[in-house]
């Protein structure tokens, strides 16, 4: 995949210079046939309207920009899934920043219908859990967010804030009026129940809330977590 990318970053610079050059030898060769050869001018242009040149010097640049970014998100992606399947079941100390953005990039092809997420979490202090049941508990949540943002692409935006004692995620989903109306009255938009369990013996508490625009996903983690009692888990 990097030789793919290097090649892909290679024709981008070619073609810019290409461009520059073959527009100063379109502008000369005009200039000499008008002078010698005006018959010229006419088969020049429609030999250029044959392969329409101009769009093509317009679109390459795009294709090969957006090539290249195709590249970098299999890229990342590639990255992710080994991360995720190779995440171990031992408490270790957990950048969450990194895990939910990991978690986002795995679970990109069952919410880019149906929402934009976005992540916003800036730098907090590590959690003690165990990656794997933490990547379960992040799907779960990221799922439901993007299930209840509605069908229109609205963004979730993916926030972080930290308080004395504790880091809270957010997930604030745009969900349509109907939907908040009619699942206004449940506690929850969805069954949680196996994701709270899972959280037990991270310390980590779920909430599910309807807001004006939506429901939003609140995640909390205790900055100080004995690892110890981390290790208790459900599956020990």
């Amino acid at each position: 995949m990097q030789y793919i990318g290097d090649n892909a970053r290679f024709l981008a610079e070619a073609v810019g210079d290409m461009r520059g050059i073959l527009d100063w030898y379109r502008m000369c060769l005009r200039a000499l046939a008008a002078k010698r050869h005006p018959e010229l001018l006419a088969e020049i242009a429609e030999m250029e309207r044959k392969v329409d040149l101009g769009q093509l010097l317009e679109d390459m640049p795009a294709a090969i920009s957006q090539s290249i970014e195709g590249i970098a998100r299999v890229s990342a992606t590639t990255r992710a899934f080994k991360d995720f399947c190779e995440s171990g079941t031992e408490p270790v100390r957990i950048d969450l920043a990194i895990a939910v953005t990991r978690i986002v990039e795995v679970t990109r092809n069952h919410w880019k219908q149906c929402a934009d997420m976005r992540v916003a979490i800036g730098e907090l202090p590590r959690i003690v859990a165990r990656p794997r049941l933490l990547d379960l508990v992040l799907v779960d949540i990221v799922l439901a967010a993007a299930t209840y943002c509605g069908s229109s692409g609205g963004p979730v935006l993916i926030s972080a804030s930290q308080g004395a004692a504790d880091i809270e995620l957010h997930w604030t989903a745009q969900s349509s009026a109907g939907q908040v109306s009619a699942l206004s009255s449940l506690r929850d938009p969805c069954d949680l129940a196996s994701t709270r369990a899972l959280l037990e013996p991270m310390g980590g508490r779920l909430e599910a809330r309807a807001e004006d625009r939506g429901w939003s996903f609140h995640l909390t983690f205790p900055i100080t977590v004995d690892a110890g009692s981390a290790a208790e888990g459900i599956w020990s």
